[in-house]
């Protein structure tokens, strides 16, 4: 399956999927070379979840934070993380795609 990634990644140019990659969540310097598709480029275990939650929420990047609420121990809000408006990075089409090859990576 890496000739399949490094075959795109010489088809779309190793510079589209660095920006895609970053556009999804990544935000390690990433070398924009052919064997990115061969994950080469090292990336932290939470980037690379990260990546992957656009296609679980319909194509929005997540705003990762650790601590969502904090609170008194009388209720008072003293933090308090919604979530904000998060920008959309893969189109509903695409999303949908993904989800449906990853799916029959999977299905027996």
């Amino acid at each position: 399956l890496n000739s399949v990634a490094a075959q795109l990644t010489m088809e779309v140019g190793p510079d589209a999927v660095v920006e895609a990659a970053h556009r999804m969540g990544i935000q390690s310097d990433l070398q924009s070379n052919t064997s990115i598709a061969l994950g080469t480029s090292e990336v932290t275990p939470l980037e690379l979840t990260s990546a992957y939650v656009p296609f679980a929420n319909g194509g929005y990047k997540p705003d990762i934070h650790f601590i969502r609420r904090v609170t008194t121990a009388g209720g008072k809000v003293l933090y308090d993380n919604n979530g904000g408006n998060a920008p959309r990075v893969v189109k509903q089409e695409i999303v949908g795609m993904m989800n449906s090859m990853m799916t029959g990576t999977v299905e027996i």
